[in-house]
């Protein structure tokens, strides 16, 4: 009389909650964005490599969702990517306006730093050092810019680039930017290779020079001529295989 009212029963379903495929959330990017939440649509422009459909979607999304930062901020990058900085600062600057965000910030000081007002971008990102290791990095590019190449590498830390060694370089540390080159590996940018031909002419590492001069031609021709009557050469100018690699 007593139990049979005590008892009770729990149930407890597992379910997952599948939404679109990639394929149908591109479709429907295309054909009837309105069907996507702003998370989806946001996804959609990822899963294009063309930047003219990428800024579709985000124009999409930021119209759709009109309190989306994120997508003003997108709205910026692909400008940016494609070297419209006017574009890109108003996109960003509408994102700020949205929400103040670090990461926007750094945006902003980026396209600063690419119209060549060093004074707002170093303002802008130093305002924005919370938002990762891009800061410091745009930083230590301005710092290379205005001669400061202490700075500079401090600010590119241990990570390896290009302009890590190239400031560790004009700082006088010649064996760490070699090192720094070396940690690239292989590489497509020519630059990469004529910047170690300059540091063993440096360091008096005649093989280092020639080796990596060849390279650096090989993979831009246009280099010759500024190797030629580059300055960091001029004590090889006489010497034979150098004298093969520029004419």
């Amino acid at each position: 009389d007593i139990l049979p009212a005590l008892r009770r029963s729990q149930m407890y379903i597992n379910v997952d909650n599948i939404g679109y495929t990639d394929e149908e959330i591109a479709a429907f990017a295309k054909s009837n964005p309105d069907t996507l939440n702003m998370e989806e649509i946001l996804y959609a422009a990822t899963l294009t490599d063309d930047n003219a459909e990428k800024l579709r979607i985000y124009k999409t999304a930021s119209k759709n969702f009109p309190g989306c930062f994120r997508a003003k901020n997108a709205i910026g990058y692909v400008y940016m990517k494609e070297g419209k900085l006017n574009e890109a600062k108003q996109a960003f600057g509408e994102a700020q306006a949205i929400k103040d965000n670090e990461v926007i910030k750094n945006n902003l000081g980026a396209v600063a730093l690419a119209q060549g007002d060093l004074a707002t971008a170093e303002s802008l990102l130093t305002s924005a050092m919370g938002a990762g290791d891009e800061v410091n990095y745009n930083l230590g590019i301005i710092k290379i810019m205005q001669g400061d190449y202490a700075s500079a590498v401090n600010y590119f830390g241990n990570k390896a680039s290009f302009n890590a060694a190239l400031a560790q370089l004009l700082n006088g540390d010649v064996d760490k930017s070699l090192a720094t080159l070396n940690e690239l590996g292989e590489s497509d940018y020519a630059l990469v290779y004529y910047l170690k031909a300059v540091a063993g002419a440096r360091s008096n590492k005649e093989e280092v020079l020639i080796n990596n001069l060849r390279l650096a031609v090989e993979k831009d021709a246009g280099l010759k001529a500024h190797a030629k009557k580059d300055a960091e050469f001029i004590q090889y100018n006489a010497n034979e295989a150098f004298i093969g690699i520029v004419e």
